[in-house]
């Protein structure tokens, strides 16, 4: 299994949180462990702020800085490409995503487009969550009240235009990231 890492995920590695030790199995069962370069100065950038957080950790945050440094090298990393950065666009533009989770979740389909099989995408981060569903095509199973909240919360995304010359853009419009990688094929590793 070819396992893509967002930096959610990624940090998981490093400091215990909840779910650490589901990303650690998964890190030993998979075959390959992707990232995309951005993951270096989110998973930094997520250190020092808990380390101004928790100053009591700071030792403990530089020694994970340390351990991502020393296992970085044996990471398949997903490059920023121009045509990379056109997909995020494009994806945070549909899913209503962070530039960031745009470029994670397109590192994600790239990597499964340039290995034409099967990628575990995993991430901890609700709103890339849902979007890497629908991406995959597999809309959650939402009932009664839920499935309400949810229809109106996509109804008031979409765009008028869009629904017009899109039928199906109804709902890529109201998810997020889990829900789009879906479509786009990528395996979704359950995080709850």
């Amino acid at each position: 299994m070819i396992l893509y890492l967002d930096t959610s995920a990624l940090v998981k590695l490093y400091v215990i949180e909840p779910d650490s030790d589901r990303v650690r199995a998964w890190v030993e069962a998979s075959e390959l462990v992707a990232v995309c370069r951005i993951a270096w100065a989110e998973a930094c950038a997520a250190f020092a702020r808990r380390a101004r957080e928790m100053p009591a950790d700071q030792g403990v945050l530089e020694q994970a800085r340390q351990a991502l440094g020393r296992d970085w090298p044996h990471c398949c990393i997903m490059e920023l490409t121009q045509a990379l950065m056109e997909r995020a666009c494009e994806y945070a533009e549909v899913f209503a995503l962070r530039a960031y989770d745009g470029v994670q979740l397109a590192a994600a389909a790239a990597l499964r487009d340039a290995v034409g099989g099967a990628v575990a995408f995993t991430c901890f981060d609700q709103r890339l969550d849902t979007s890497k569903n629908l991406l995959r095509g597999r809309m959650a199973a939402l009932r009664g009240a839920r499935m309400l909240a949810y229809l109106l919360d996509m109804s008031r995304i979409l765009h008028s235009v869009r629904l017009a010359l899109q039928p199906l853009a109804t709902v890529f419009r109201g998810a997020r990231l889990n829900k789009a990688a879906r479509v786009l094929g990528l395996e979704v590793q359950p995080t709850r």
